[in-house]
């Protein structure tokens, strides 16, 4: 599962995607687009392939200093690559940048603003089911 693809269909930013990794398997609209690997293991010559014609960009998630990353910013394909997310802020963060990229940054504040209403929804909803012990 890759959440950079789900954050990009949550969006409305579907028709960015020309490609996706091994790992996108939601929604099952994602399923329908070619595979270029995996970040550990990307098919080099397929991102080639894609990107003929056109500035392509490569979006991940995991090491940004990989050498994997290195290389396809050699080759001149612009790589993003989010670090992990630890919490809440890294999430909203990367749903935000994400909305600039793909034009939709309204739509991307919407998002997070209503996580974290969510969160305070379930929250508050915590304390009062919460037992004293």
């Amino acid at each position: 599962m890759n959440k950079i693809t789900e954050i990009i269909y949550l969006l409305e930013a579907h028709d960015y995607l020309v490609a996706v990794s091994n790992d996108c398997n939601y929604p099952k609209e994602a399923l329908e687009l070619p595979n270029i690997g995996s970040f550990l293991r990307p098919d080099i010559e397929k991102i080639i392939q894609f990107s003929a014609g056109s500035k392509p960009l490569l979006i991940g998630m995991g090491n940004p200093n990989s050498p994997k990353a290195t290389l396809l910013e050699s080759l001149g394909i612009k790589t993003i690559i989010f670090e992990t997310p630890k919490d809440f802020e890294d999430i909203y963060m990367i749903i935000l940048k994400l909305g600039e990229i793909t034009n939709k940054t309204e739509k991307a504040k919407y998002i997070i603003q209503n996580l974290k209403d969510e969160l305070v929804l379930i929250a508050d909803a915590s304390k009062l089911t919460r037992m004293p012990f």
